[in-house]
């Protein structure tokens, strides 16, 4: 993405490269992720499966993450924990992403 952005600004194009920002989430497959799935998919969601994986702080796992991946720092490739997952929570954390996106291409467009 940032050689995308960076090519589209030689070409003197406008763009706008923006990630979710999720204060306290999960890196993957735990308790941020499976929300929202929960809120879009449900019956994508196996929540009779949902085990923890690695609850470490992803600031103490991503160098090893990013020798050898995920599957480096967690067998189950769960990083966090889902069972305390809910739609609801994933609806809460849609919405509050919506509004940093707005918020964000709002100020990128003034």
């Amino acid at each position: 993405v940032d050689r995308a952005v960076r090519l589209l600004r030689t070409e003197q194009r406008r763009v706008l490269a923006w990630w979710p920002r999720i204060d306290g989430g999960d890196a993957h497959a735990g308790d941020t992720e499976t929300s929202i799935m929960l809120a879009l998919a449900p019956d994508l969601v196996h929540m009779d499966r949902a085990e923890p994986g690695n609850t470490s702080p992803l600031a103490d796992i991503i160098g090893a993450m990013q020798e050898g991946g995920v599957r480096a720092v967690s067998a189950n490739g769960v990083l966090g924990d889902p069972r305390y997952a809910s739609a609801s929570k994933g609806r809460t954390l849609l919405t509050r992403m919506a509004i940093d996106l707005v918020a964000a291409v709002d100020e990128w467009w003034e």
